[in-house]
C-alpha cells in the first residue's frame, strides 16, 4: 500500500483576538456589561469614569424615575411589618409562618409539623394562621386554592356575595371546566347569577404573594425611542458606561513604565469595544426604524424583517445583528421591548409573526362568545383568507397573547 502526500491550499476566516472581544462585548446584555464596567474600575488603576461625556447624554423620563426608585418590598416585608402592630401574643411563632410562606403567599407546612417545630397545640396554630389572614394582600397564609379564594371573598372589600362563596367551596373543579349550567341547578339559581358569580371569582387573585417580588429584576432598556410630529427620535441610555484612561508621569522605572502600559493597552481595548458595541447597536436600531416606521408612527403592524435583511442594509453580518438585538431592550410608548421582535424568523404568505397575532387576536376579539372559535377553526377561517398555518402555530401565538381556549372563553 503506497501512501501519497498531497498538498491544497484552504482558506480560513480566523478571528482576530480583538473581534472576539468586540463580539462577546455586543451579546453581553446591559446587566452583564455593568459588571464587567465596575471590574474594570476595581482591577484597572488607570481607568477612571469620563463624567464630561457621561453627564452630557440626555437623561430619558423612564431613567429619571428608575433612578430614583425605591426597592419594592417583598411579601414578607409588608407581612413582618403588619404583624409588629397587630395584636397576636405569640409573635415569634407567627414571624416562622411568614418565613415559611412560598413566594405565591401559600402555607408550605401542615398543621402536624407547626406544631411540633412551634411548640403549640392546634387552637394556637389555627389562630395565629387566622389572623395572618386577616393581612394584606388577602389570601395569604392559605393551605390551597379554594381556602385562598374564600379568605378573599371574606376579608376583600367587596360586597358580600354569598353565591361566589358557595360555588368556591362546593363547585371550584366544575367552575374550572366551565360547567356553569350544572352549577346554576345544583345551587337553584339562574345561569345569569352564576356567570355574575364566575365574573366575580375571576377577580380574584389565586396567587396574592406574587404581587409582591422575592428578587427586584429592572429592564434596563439600552436604546430609546421618542416619537414628535412624525419624526422618529433614536438615543441611547444615559446608563452606558464611558471611561476615559489617566494620564501617568514619564518619570518611571522600566518595571512600573511595563505595568502601566500593559494596563494602558488593557483599558483602551475595552473602551474601543465598548464604543464599538454601541455604535454598531446605534446602526442596527436606526435601519430597524426605517424599516418599522409605520409601525412607530402610525402604530401599524410590524413588517416581516430577517436578520440578513438589515445585515445586507449596513454591511454586517447577520449572526453580529443576531447578538446586537440578543437581551436588548428598547423603551417605545411606556415599554420596554425587546430588540429581536421587531424580526419576524417566521413569514406566513408575506406577513409577519407580528402581523399573525394580530389576525388571530382579531378573529378571537370578534367571536360569537356562545360558540368561540376552537384552534382548528381559526385555522380553517385563515385559510380562507389564503394563509397557511398550522394548529401548533396557531395555539402557540394564542398562548403568547394570553388568551384562554375555546372552551374557557365560553359564556353560558
Amino acid at each position: 500500500m503506497k501512501i501519497k502526500m498531497t498538498q491544497h491550499q484552504q482558506v480560513k476566516n480566523k478571528l482576530s483576538f480583538k473581534q472576539v472581544q468586540n463580539l462577546k462585548l455586543l451579546e453581553m446584555p446591559f446587566e452583564r456589561l455593568k459588571e464587567l464596567s465596575d471590574q474594570l474600575i476595581e482591577s484597572n488603576p488607570l481607568v477612571e469614569i469620563d463624567y464630561e461625556r457621561a453627564n452630557s447624554i440626555k437623561k430619558s423620563d423612564f431613567e429619571e424615575i428608575l433612578q430614583f426608585a425605591s426597592k419594592k418590598k417583598t411579601l414578607k416585608e409588608v407581612l413582618l411589618e403588619q404583624l409588629s402592630y397587630s395584636e397576636i401574643k405569640n409573635r415569634s411563632a407567627a414571624e416562622y409562618i411568614i418565613q415559611s410562606l412560598d413566594s405565591n403567599g401559600y402555607l408550605q407546612d401542615s398543621e402536624e409539623e407547626l406544631m411540633n417545630i412551634l411548640r403549640l397545640d392546634c387552637s394556637e396554630i389555627a389562630e395565629i394562621i387566622k389572623t395572618i389572614q386577616t393581612f394584606t394582600p388577602a389570601g395569604v397564609a392559605c393551605r390551597n386554592l379554594k381556602e385562598c379564594l374564600l379568605v378573599q371573598l371574606c376579608f376583600v372589600d367587596h360586597p358580600y356575595d354569598p353565591l361566589a362563596i358557595q360555588i368556591v367551596y362546593n363547585h371550584l373543579d366544575l367552575l374550572a371546566k366551565n360547567k356553569l349550567e350544572e352549577i346554576a341547578k345544583n345551587c337553584n339559581v339562574s345561569l345569569k347569577e352564576v356567570i355574575r358569580a364566575k365574573k366575580h371569582i375571576q377577580s380574584l387573585n389565586p396567587k396574592p404573594g406574587s404581587l409582591y417580588e422575592m428578587k427586584v429584576e429592572y429592564k434596563i432598556p439600552e436604546v430609546f425611542i421618542e416619537v414628535e410630529e412624525n419624526e422618529i427620535k433614536v438615543y441611547l441610555t444615559a446608563q452606558r458606561p464611558f471611561f476615559k484612561v489617566k494620564q501617568v508621569e514619564s518619570m518611571l522605572d522600566e518595571e512600573t513604565k511595563k505595568y502601566v502600559q500593559e494596563k494602558t493597552q488593557e483599558a483602551y481595548k475595552v473602551i474601543k469595544g465598548i464604543d464599538k458595541r454601541y455604535d454598531t447597536m446605534m446602526k442596527v436600531v436606526k435601519e430597524l426604524v426605517l424599516v418599522q416606521r409605520d409601525y412607530f408612527v402610525k402604530n401599524d403592524v410590524l413588517r416581516p424583517l430577517t436578520y440578513q435583511q438589515v445585515g445586507s442594509r449596513i454591511g454586517l453580518n447577520p449572526s453580529t445583528i443576531c447578538r446586537c438585538v440578543q437581551d436588548k431592550y428598547l423603551f417605545y410608548n411606556g415599554e420596554c421591548i425587546l430588540l429581536k421582535d421587531f424580526f419576524s424568523i417566521h413569514v406566513y404568505d408575506g406577513k409577519s409573526q407580528h402581523e399573525m397575532m394580530r389576525e388571530i387576536e382579531s378573529l378571537i376579539h370578534h367571536e360569537d362568545k356562545s360558540m368561540p372559535y376552537s384552534d382548528q377553526m381559526i385555522v380553517n377561517l385563515l385559510k380562507k383568507k389564503g394563509i397557511e398555518i398550522s394548529r401548533r402555530t396557531v395555539s402557540k401565538y394564542r398562548e403568547q397573547l394570553k388568551i384562554p381556549i375555546a372552551k374557557m372563553r365560553k359564556d353560558g
